[in-house]
């Protein structure tokens, strides 16, 4: 994480000029592996962003386009039968939504879509968007020995986006608690839906 951090330390990197408008530079390293990202992440391609937007409404409404379909589709399934309705389904659903769009901390996946828009690689456009590729970027971030949540929060994302942030004391303790929130939300609707549904939903 130090080694991360010291590297957007460093002295501004040389900018690299593409389409005559957009200015890249080079990030940080992890593996050996460089990650740039718009010099301005403000002025960025319209492809990314218009991705960045979706992943920030997603961030401020807590959950992501798929997992409200699926909170839809698990409604939609409990009054499919006006004679048989379960009420206690259908309140557990409202609560776990209420207590989502209460917890005071982006949420840790839609914190890594935003940093997987903002920060790419050598071997990914920087015009769009692959949300495949993203995906096994994104899994590898999660699995890094590195606490790369906490880093993306202390890079220029949290300048972009001020408001990433988790309680000060006893942070750790939190962001679990929250997984597991997450966690409980995600199988009650694939309870409800009969089918599994992935982290990628939250």
């Amino acid at each position: 994480m130090k080694s991360l951090l010291k590297y957007f330390r460093k002295k501004k990197p040389l900018a690299k000029l593409i389409d005559n408008t957009y200015r890249i530079v080079p990030a940080f390293t992890l593996k050996g592996e460089t990650f740039f990202m718009h010099e301005d992440p403000m002025n960025v391609v319209t492809g990314r962003g218009l991705t960045a937007m979706q992943f920030y409404d997603e961030i401020l409404m807590r959950c992501s386009v798929q997992y409200l379909s699926h909170f839809i589709e698990a409604g939609e399934k409990i009054f499919s039968d006006p004679k048989k309705i379960d009420l206690p389904a259908l309140m557990r659903l409202h609560f776990d939504l209420k207590e989502r769009v209460k917890l005071s901390g982006a949420m840790k996946e839609h914190v890594f879509k935003m940093a997987s828009v903002i920060f790419f690689t050598e071997s990914e456009s920087p015009y769009r968007y692959d949300e495949a590729y993203n995906k096994k970027k994104i899994k590898a971030w999660r699995e890094d020995k590195n606490d790369m949540y906490d880093f993306f929060l202390q890079t220029p994302l949290k300048t972009l986006l001020p408001f990433l942030s988790v309680p000060p004391s006893n942070s750790l303790a939190y962001m679990e608690v929250q997984e597991k929130i997450n966690a409980l939300h995600l199988g009650h609707l694939s309870e409800i839906l009969s089918r599994e549904i992935l982290i990628e939903d939250t």
